[in-house]
C-alpha cells in the first residue's frame, strides 16, 4: 500500500474506535450471558468492572451470574454490596437489590449448614478457618527454617543441616 491508501485506512479505523461500533467489554459480556456462555460472561464483566464500563450495571449482572454458579455465592454476595454502594440513594433498584444480597447470604448458610457448619452461626466456620490458616502459617515458618538453614550452610555459618 501507498501512503495515500494507508491514511484512509487509519482514519476509518480511527473513526470506528471513536465512534463505538467495537463493543465493549460490558457488551460482549452480555452476549455470551445470553448465548448461555457464562464462564465467559464472567471473564468478560470482570474486564468491564476493571475498565470501569458500565461499572453499577457490570456488578449487578457479575452477581446475577455468580448465584447461579456452583460455588460463587460469595461472589454474587460481594458484586451485589459492590453495586449498593454505587448504587445512588434515592435509587428505585436499591430495595431489590438488597432483596437479592440477602437472599445470598441465606443460600449460602444454607450450603454452611449442609457442609455441617451448624454450631451457634459462623462460629465454627470461623474457628475453622483460623485453624486452616494457623497450619498454613506454621508450615510456612518450617519452610522458612528450612531454607534459612540451608542458606547459612551456604555461607558457612551453620555445621548442622
Amino acid at each position: 500500500m501507498t501512503r495515500t491508501t494507508i491514511y484512509p485506512v487509519f482514519l476509518l479505523l480511527a473513526l470506528l474506535l471513536s465512534s463505538g461500533c467495537l463493543p465493549s467489554s460490558f457488551e460482549k459480556a452480555r452476549q455470551k450471558a445470553d448465548a448461555g456462555m457464562e464462564a465467559d460472561a464472567c471473564r468478560l464483566y470482570e474486564q468491564a468492572i476493571l475498565d470501569g464500563d458500565h461499572l453499577l450495571d457490570a456488578h449487578l449482572e457479575l452477581a446475577r451470574l455468580c448465584e447461579r454458579i456452583p460455588n460463587r455465592l460469595t461472589l454474587a454476595w460481594f458484586h451485589y454490596e459492590q453495586a449498593l454502594q454505587l448504587l445512588p440513594d434515592d435509587d428505585a433498584r436499591r430495595k431489590a437489590i438488597v432483596t437479592a444480597k440477602h437472599d445470598v447470604m441465606k443460600a449460602i448458610h444454607t450450603q454452611l449448614e449442609q457442609a455441617g457448619f451448624r454450631e451457634s452461626g459462623d462460629l465454627r466456620l470461623k474457628v475453622s478457618l483460623l485453624e486452616e490458616h494457623a497450619r498454613n502459617l506454621n508450615r510456612w515458618l518450617d519452610e522458612l527454617r528450612q531454607e534459612n538453614r540451608l542458606l547459612r550452610l551456604k555461607l558457612g555459618e551453620d555445621a548442622q543441616p
